[in-house]
């Protein structure tokens, strides 16, 4: 049984070899007195079976260059390929070729004298009902070969798409709610042009998911390297003289108000965000009555004890210890233990933990932690709306991290 791909091999082969037998008629008709009769008649039917013969081929070639399968169109296309090499079976018995498709004669000049003998027509019309068979299962395996390769580029896309489209809608809907929420609460009466900027992304990826980690979950991670907390130290100094005061940084802001993007298992360290939660009830002080008069500066405590965490990489309270918690006092061999509030306890820890840093971090980020600790800046005031408060301020705490940072790490932070 002849499979496919030998029906193609003998259709590609036979017909070239029927073309160079019309090719070697039409110079044997050249030495009779018909040559002018069937001259143009064999050489429009060789133009019609080169064109035919190209398509074939063409075909083929997409369909076996592209690997494409038949799928359920393999019969039918077999069908169309057998009634192809019929249609060329024919036409070759019709040209008086041999069952290997060879010429009976091999001398141009001697046609004259045979081909009446061979009843050989040269007529055109003779040949047309053939090609035009070749034709329409030519346009049958085109048609085929096409619409495989169409259903099969839609099997691929429908994979593909099935991992790459988002919820637009719910992009959309954000987006929306994002600028009413904006334009509900900007109250500015002033007569300059103000704008709002949203960030373009591609968001193609359906199957990442976002979440937000605050800084006390980031910590308790394990994973969070020394380099990248060194930056956010950097980050965070300069944030506190950005906003102080303002709606987004409270006065006692804590590691919860820090906020990360986790991509997929990927958590953005580069680009931290400060939360402040809208129409929320007002949050309970973290340090007590006692503490704020001891804690010149709250804001600037806030952030040395942060730049102690972001060292370490732990919280305050992994870091304690018991005697952290407590005050012993003897009198006259009478032992008093004083149980401190949280907030004493965790000055007292930040201060334990101060004189660590000297021989752990180096001199400069211990400096710029106990200038926030204790803020000690030689200065007269200890506002952060003055000035001059905020140049000490930048020197002793902002620029000494940095010149650390740069010192470990001086290609990362420009």
């Amino acid at each position: 049984m002849v499979t496919g791909v030998e029906t193609d091999g003998l259709v590609l082969s036979l017909i070239p070899i029927i073309l160079e037998g019309l090719t070697f008629y039409m110079r044997g008709i050249e030495t009779t007195k018909r040559s002018f009769r069937y001259h143009e008649q064999l050489r429009s039917l060789i133009r019609e079976l080169s064109a035919e013969n190209a398509v074939y081929a063409n075909t083929l070639n997409k369909l076996l260059v592209g690997t494409q399968r038949l799928g359920t169109s393999y019969e039918s296309y077999i069908a169309t390929m057998d009634d192809l090499l019929q249609t060329v079976d024919k036409l070759k018995r019709r040209l008086k070729l041999d069952s290997a498709g060879n010429l009976t004669l091999t001398d141009s000049y001697a046609f004259k004298d045979c081909y009446k003998g061979l009843k050989l027509s040269l007529r055109k019309a003779n040949y047309n009902d053939l090609v035009a068979t070749l034709r329409r299962s030519n346009d049958s395996l085109h048609r085929i070969t096409n619409q495989t390769m169409t259903f099969q580029s839609l099997r691929m896309s429908s994979v593909t798409s099935n991992h790459a489209v988002p919820n637009f809608n719910l992009i959309n809907d954000r987006a929306q709610g994002f600028h009413s929420a904006i334009r509900a609460g900007w109250q500015c009466t002033c007569h300059s042009n103000h704008s709002v900027n949203l960030r373009l992304e591609p968001r193609i990826d359906r199957d990442e998911i976002w979440t937000t980690l605050t800084l006390r979950t980031v910590l308790q991670d394990g994973t969070f390297p020394l380099q990248t907390r060194l930056q956010l130290s950097v980050t965070l100094a300069c944030s506190v003289l950005q906003l102080h005061e303002t709606p987004w940084l409270n006065d006692d802001w804590t590691k919860d108000d820090i906020l990360f993007i986790k991509r997929s298992d990927n958590i953005v360290y580069s680009h931290p965000f400060v939360t402040q939660r809208l129409a929320s009830p007002e949050r309970p002080a973290t340090t007590d009555s006692t503490m704020r008069m001891a804690i010149r500066n709250q804001t600037l405590y806030g952030l040395g004890v942060s730049l102690i965490k972001l060292w370490y990489g732990s919280s305050i309270a992994d870091l304690k210890k018991p005697d952290d918690s407590k005050i012993i006092t003897i009198i006259e061999s009478t032992t008093t233990i004083t149980e401190l509030t949280p907030s004493a306890a965790e000055f007292r820890t930040a201060g334990r933990l101060l004189n660590e840093l000297y021989s752990n971090a180096g001199v400069k980020y211990a400096n710029a932690v106990g200038r926030c600790i204790w803020c000690d800046f030689d200065h007269c005031t200890t506002s952060l709306d003055n000035t001059g408060f905020q140049r000490a301020v930048f020197r002793g705490v902002v620029a000494e991290l940095k010149e650390n940072f740069d010192f470990l790490h001086p290609t990362i932070l420009t």
